[in-house]
């Protein structure tokens, strides 16, 4: 199946309604597409739906931020559920939705000192945030991020709207101007419990960014990569993404990931990380792959 597996929405860190995604994959020729927004669930019956009526194959799924002590790891993990079934993995993200919130209300008690505008509050954020979202309200399923902030900010005229964001964030969070307010991240092993329990999959997505998208460092340390697999698996990640770098190194990285993946008797998925038009990350048109299925459908 052509297939793209890694789909953002105005959920989380997207530009597109989940609907909105899934016409995205239609249009450009997928055959299967998952939405995997940041730590929630929230728009998949939206995305399913829509999905459902261009004949895509889709699954639920989302991106779960996760740590992992005894390698370093701090980063992602994908959770696929063919079955369907995602309850538990559901109720765990409410308190990673909760975090999030903490986080943001965090920003907000600094903003209007920081930018000089008193009408700026966390209130306010949210309402900006769930407007565009059908059916949600404040205490809804979405996941709020960084990119939220910038967006209200944009919004309410204290950026520019041509800013970008990552001169936004070096100016205002790398300064500590504003607070980073780093969240905890779940444990790397509870998520994949969670998820298994629920009769889902884990995917290792974009392994090449633990190398910098780098193909000489991933090369370097080859064995740490297989080390850093070995430990995936072992507790019970079933998979790694071939992925979309959007750099010369992109295919070697990939094919060093499929060697040592199947190696290691783990499947592979294909992802692009899209986040829509107007994102630094339009990539639903660049990038697809032969996607044979889930292990044992």
């Amino acid at each position: 199946m052509r297939a793209n597996l890694h789909l953002h929405s105005r959920r989380s860190d997207g530009t597109l309604s989940p609907a909105a995604v899934a016409d995205a994959a239609a249009a450009v020729g997928l055959a299967a597409a998952a939405l995997t927004d940041h730590d929630t669930l929230g728009g998949v019956p939206e995305f399913l739906d829509r999905a459902g009526s261009h004949g895509l194959a889709a699954w639920p799924a989302a991106e779960i931020d996760v740590s992992d002590p005894e390698t370093g790891y701090r980063s992602e993990i994908l959770a696929y559920f063919p079955e369907g079934r995602c309850d538990g993995t559901r109720a765990l993200l409410a308190e990673v939705s909760e975090r999030r919130r903490e986080r943001a209300r965090l920003w907000m008690s600094r903003a209007p000192a920081v930018f000089f505008r008193e009408d700026l509050d966390y209130e306010d954020l949210i309402r900006f945030k769930i407007g565009p979202l059908e059916g949600c309200g404040p205490e809804g399923e979405y996941s709020l991020s960084k990119t939220d902030l910038f967006e209200y900010l944009k919004d309410k005229g204290v950026l520019s709207s041509a800013a970008e964001y990552r001169e936004f964030k070096k100016a205002w969070f790398d300064t500590g101007l504003l607070p980073s307010g780093s969240y905890r991240k779940t444990g790397l092993a509870e998520v994949v419990r969670t998820v298994r329990s629920d009769g889902g999959l884990c995917v290792l997505p974009h392994p090449g960014h633990e190398y910098g998208d780098s193909l000489r460092d991933l090369s370097r340390d080859r064995k740490g990569f297989r080390s850093l697999l070995r430990r995936m698996r072992d507790l019970g990640v079933g998979g790694v993404e071939i992925y979309h770098y959007g750099n010369a190194d992109s295919e070697g990285i990939n094919r060093i990931a499929a060697e040592e993946a199947r190696d290691l008797g783990l499947f592979l998925t294909y992802g692009s990380d899209c986040h829509g038009p107007g994102s630094v990350k339009y990539t639903i048109r660049d990038f697809r792959g032969d996607f044979p299925g889930w292990p044992g459908s």
